[in-house]
């Protein structure tokens, strides 16, 4: 397996060792050793990853073993910004408002803050054209990104009918990176929590990398209308985006949005406020 690191470890006993318990762990699928039969003295470790990560394999004494992730800083990955909609495909409407124009906006401000930390930063669109859904997918395959984001608004079925913020994924992969975007915009926001919720959206099931789609806020509810429309509500959306590919990329140090500390969890699991759960109900759009 491409992502699988075994190590040989001499004059180690892994007798009785026990398999640690990993849970949702970005990175680590499963660690096993075991004494090697034909090589007296020996301890084989190995190691499972989810993606492949630099790594080191020690024995810290007769009855430990260490294993230190080393993950690449942000500068050295490739993410991909999509901005749906566009073209002959508005998306959401609302009074003078198109979802196509305003999600443009956040991702090109996304964008200039990737660049500027010196991400190799990439838009599906830059401007008012028409890119269909398997060509944003194919695109950040052929680009080998390792984090694609979709930037959406919402829209319920009537008027003010629903409210707040929405994170979408599809793969065991993509959670972890849906959970680092949905603490961070709820964060960041302060908008009705939607949770994190699975469904077989195409942008985010056609894929390669782990991928979430973003539900921002809600574009036909009066009072998140006036927030979209704002550039400064859109800086923040953005912002809070980019915290979060640097928090699931560097760590939950790495990276806050601007202003004051929210406090935010550590976790690889959902937090106990967050839905994860399969919807059968969102616009085909998306």
């Amino acid at each position: 397996s491409p992502n699988r690191v075994v190590v040989d470890l001499a004059d180690t006993d892994a007798s009785g060792v026990v398999p640690p318990k990993l849970g949702e762990h970005r990175l680590l699928s499963s660690v096993r050793a075991a004494n090697q039969g034909d090589r007296a003295g020996t301890a084989r470790v190995v190691v499972e990853l989810k993606q492949m990560t630099a790594l080191t394999v020690g024995r810290v004494s007769a009855r430990e073993i260490a294993i230190d992730l080393v993950t690449a800083p942000l500068g050295r990955r490739v993410v991909v910004v999509d901005p749906g909609h566009g073209g002959r495909d508005p998306g959401a409407q609302y009074g003078d408002s198109l979802e196509k124009d305003l999600v443009l906006d956040i991702a090109k401000r996304l964008h200039a803050r990737l660049i500027g930390d010196k991400v190799t930063a990439l838009l599906t669109r830059s401007d008012d054209t028409f890119v269909s859904l398997s060509d944003r997918c194919r695109f950040a395959d052929g680009a080998g990104a390792d984090l694609f984001l979709s930037v959406h608004l919402n829209a319920a079925p009537r008027p003010n009918q629903a409210s707040g913020t929405e994170v979408y994924y599809y793969t065991d992969d993509s959670l972890p990176f849906a959970i680092a975007v949905h603490e961070q915009l709820t964060s960041g926001l302060k908008l009705k929590d939607g949770g994190v919720r699975k469904r077989l959206l195409y942008v985010v099931h056609h894929t390669k990398m782990p991928a979430v789609l973003t539900e921002t806020c809600y574009l036909n509810n009066d009072a998140e209308y006036k927030l979209a429309t704002s550039p400064g509500f859109r800086q923040r959306a953005a912002d809070a985006m980019f915290a979060a590919i640097k928090t699931y990329v560097e760590g939950p140090a790495a990276s806050r949005p601007p202003g004051p500390d929210p406090g935010l969890p550590s976790k690889q699991t959902p937090p106990a406020n967050t839905q994860v759960s399969t919807v059968t109900s969102k616009k085909e759009a998306d």
